[in-house]
């Protein structure tokens, strides 16, 4: 995978399943990102999926966010939203940076959507110089897609 950027934040969840699972990134000082508000100064929605129920090809459900500059100092957060689920769905979130060796994954998780409505925080994380602060990763539930400051 070639990053056009210096953060990736994706989600995936299991193939042809009907849900419409949407991805929310808010990076310092940006408004949150997400399908309704696909552009901040700092990230973009590249990859929209409303699962199979709305657009069956391709099979797989996936979503990115794109941070194009990870220089900025603060707390970065990752939200998913079960925008249509009409059963419980698993959803796996990475986060990527863009080294000059190539890209590592820098987070791995998985949450667990109970249904349509719910909005889980995946991960926070903080950033000091343009490197992830150790220590810094949690889970404490920030509301993104209903405008959380």
């Amino acid at each position: 995978v070639e990053l056009f950027s210096q953060l990736m934040i994706g989600v995936r969840w299991p193939d042809n399943t009907p849900a419409d699972v949407d991805l929310w990134v808010r990076a310092p000082g940006d408004t949150p990102v997400g399908y309704s508000n696909t552009r901040g100064s700092a990230a973009s929605l590249v990859w929209d999926d409303v699962g199979s129920l709305f657009d069956p090809d391709p099979p797989w459900r996936y979503e990115a966010v794109m941070i194009r500059s990870a220089q900025r100092d603060g707390e970065y957060i990752v939200n998913l939203h079960c925008y249509k689920c009409p059963e419980p769905v698993t959803a796996t979130v990475s986060v990527w940076k863009t080294l000059p060796s190539g890209v590592k994954e820098l987070w791995r998780g998985t949450i667990v959507l109970s249904g349509s409505g719910e909005e889980l925080t995946a991960i926070r994380f903080s950033v000091r110089d343009g490197e992830i602060i150790p220590g810094s990763f949690n889970d404490r539930f920030l509301p993104l897609r209903t405008g959380g400051s």
